[in-house]
């Protein structure tokens, strides 16, 4: 609670950045704890920074959480504050139809939330006329009292004191009883709206997911198309692994290969977001690449991704959001001639693996897009030894939540892992690393794009 407060304090005070790192650290004390309550609240608070950050692709990640959470638990007022939030991204987006049904789902809460507090009034009048009518009962019997015997006085009493207290019981038994009655008659009535919505929404969008799935199945097919394909890897980098999981069907990540003047050049590249989005960007990274190598003729990796910002650059300043854009990608792209290797990266390292030790090339902390201190990009020269293994990767793999405690796999976890199997042959360790990420993450959901390339000298 302490932390989702100074994140709302950072976020007043237009830290956002801030903000979420409070959040996280609030979302994390939550989720190992089992509040199901507050994951859904940071979430929440969460989604309104991404909003107000105007990264609306998170926004819409975190809000459809907390309202899921809110559905289940069954709280009108968060189901309606996360629905007209959607309601707002889905209009950014230009997505009307998602638009209206999240306001229809606001609408609806508002209802049931103004129902809550009319049958809550109803209940204090009943009781509040109950109560008049037992102060007007106690007046009529003293003055009966009044006409009785001294003798008499005491049995009278007795005897109002037990109709009394018969009253008090049954006058709360009954509010009991209207109260419960009452809130859940509320209940059924908004749990039948909610679910003919849901019902109706389900077909609504079981009807777009087929469709959307088909389109993306198609995009696949294309994306497939930019990727070098298997003969020509295999003839020019042979002993070699690929360990390619995208998070949904198509992906941000990609892999590349291009042959320059006796130069084998690969790389492994991490677009900005997956799925849809990001295969689009890749589409265009790559196209940045082959355009660096074979229209501009460049195999020095340093100047290839210069020339492929420039590119990138040039291809997303057409749009009329320019402004706003900040996609691009990390990449770590190696150039090798004989046992002369030169390597250049964004955001993305080079290890390399001899007798038993890894050795790290750290890149240029820029990535292949907008950025404000545009410096080139680094080339490093590395005389390669027989039997050295070249690893290149993007961050899905140690980004990966799961384990027994549910946190990151980690680098350093991912750098003892591939130290641990470098002696196996190159093809057996792909199969090796897949499932020590499938026992890591097990029924946790796959966060990111993963892309290994690993390779024999």
């Amino acid at each position: 609670m302490s932390n989702n407060m100074l994140g709302m304090v950072a976020k007043e005070n237009l830290q956002y950045n801030k903000a979420l790192e409070f959040f996280n650290v609030s979302l994390k004390i939550y989720t190992d704890n089992n509040s199901i309550k507050g994951v859904g609240t940071t979430l929440s608070n969460m989604g309104k920074t991404y909003i107000l950050k105007g990264n609306y692709a998170e926004a819409s990640k975190c809000i459809e959480e907390s309202l899921d959470i809110a559905m289940e638990l069954g709280y009108p007022l968060d189901i309606q504050i996360a629905a007209e939030m959607l309601s707002k991204i889905s209009k950014q987006k230009g997505d009307w139809k998602k638009t209206v049904e999240m306001l229809e789902l606001c609408t609806v809460m508002k209802d049931s939330l103004k129902n809550i507090e009319n049958n809550k009034l109803i209940i204090r009048q009943n009781l509040q006329n109950e109560y008049e009518k037992m102060i007007l009962a106690d007046s009529l019997l003293a003055v009966e009292e009044k006409k009785v015997t001294d003798a008499e006085i005491e049995t009278h009493k007795a005897q109002i004191n037990q109709e009394q207290t018969k009253r008090y019981t049954l006058y709360g038994g009954l509010a009991v009883v209207m109260l419960f009655g009452l809130f859940m008659f509320n209940r059924f009535l908004i749990s039948q709206r909610q679910n003919a919505l849901i019902q109706e929404q389900k077909e609504i969008v079981q009807i777009k997911n087929n469709e959307i799935l088909d389109s993306i199945k198609y995009a696949k097919r294309i994306q497939s198309a930019i990727l070098p394909a298997p003969d020509m890897i295999n003839n020019h980098l042979k002993d070699y692994f690929i360990l390619y999981k995208p998070k949904d069907i198509v992906a941000g990540d990609f892999y590349w290969l291009e042959i320059k003047n006796g130069k084998t050049l690969f790389a492994v590249a991490d677009c900005t977001g997956h799925g849809v989005p990001g295969a689009m960007i890749s589409v265009v990274c790559n196209n940045g690449l082959n355009r660096s190598v074979r229209e501009h003729g460049l195999t020095d990796p340093g100047k290839i991704l210069d020339k492929t910002r420039e590119i990138v650059i040039q291809e997303f300043s057409k749009s009329e959001e320019q402004a706003e854009m900040a996609d691009g990608m990390d990449i770590s792209l190696c150039s090798i001639e004989g046992n002369k290797l030169l390597w250049a990266g964004a955001n993305n390292p080079l290890w390399i693996i001899r007798k038993g030790e890894l050795l790290e090339k750290l890149p240029n902390r820029k990535p292949i897009g907008k950025y404000p201190f545009p410096e080139p990009f680094l080339t490093h020269e590395i005389t390669l030894e027989k039997d050295d293994r070249l690893y290149i990767f993007t961050d899905g793999f140690q980004d990966q939540f799961g384990g027994t405690k549910g946190k990151k796999y980690k680098v350093k976890n991912l750098k003892k892992l591939l130290i641990s199997i470098s002696n196996t042959p190159m093809n057996e360790q792909q199969g090796m690393l897949n499932t020590v990420f499938e026992e890591w993450r097990a029924d946790l959901e796959q966060i990111d794009d993963i892309c290994i390339l690993g390779l024999k000298i």
